[in-house]
Parts: structure tokens; sequence; C-alpha cells
């Protein structure tokens, strides 16, 4: 009988960075084809450092999770973080105006 010729190791506990973004902030009202200042804080809440590097995205949305945007800012490359820091990131982005826009909500998404 061949049925026994394997066996499994014990549970192995996969150690990983875990990036999140703790906070977005932006102007409550702005005016579409002038710039506005969006700050944001990620920190990195896994075990192990981040140490490959990785780009943030700043979109100008028509939804909260960013499925609809309508502009959007890719700063410089970020990395290392170690676990438990975090780093604050302002960004200029430009909501464009488009004749037509109708009024309404609209969100920063990072």
């Amino acid at each position: 009988f061949e049925g026994n010729n394997t066996t499994a190791s014990g549970a192995i506990e996969l150690r990983i960075a875990d990036l999140e973004v703790v906070s977005v902030t932006a102007p409550a009202e702005l005016t579409l084809g002038s710039p506005v200042s969006v700050t944001y804080v990620v920190r990195n809440r896994g075990l192990v450092p981040a140490t490959a590097l990785w780009r943030d995205r700043v979109s100008f949305s028509a939804t909260p999770s960013g499925g609809s945007e309508l502009a959007s800012v890719v700063p410089p490359l970020a990395g290392p973080l170690l676990p438990g820091e975090s780093y604050t990131n302002t960004v200029e982005v430009t909501p464009p105006y488009t004749p037509g826009t109708q009024a309404g909500t609209r969100h920063f998404v990072v």
C-alpha cells in the first residue's frame, strides 16, 4: 500500500508586513481645477519589516472605494518600514474641471 509515503510538518507561522492607511486628511470643500493638499499616514502593523519598495496612490474618486477615479497622484517610492513604524506624506492633487460636472460628494482614497 503506497498511501503512507507522505507526511506533513507541524504548523508554520507566516510572519508578514501589514501596511495600513491610518488616516487621510483633505479639505472639506474644494474648487475643481485647483490643487489641494492631501495628507495621509501609513503604518506597518505587521510582525516584520516591510523591506520591499512600494508606491502609494492617492485618488480623487466619485466613490469611497476609489472605483470611479477622476484624478490620481503616485508619490515616489516608499519603504522600508519597521513593525509599528509609520510615515506621513502630503501630496498635491488637482481634481479636474469638466464642463457639466455635477455638485456632490467626492472622496480622496489612498
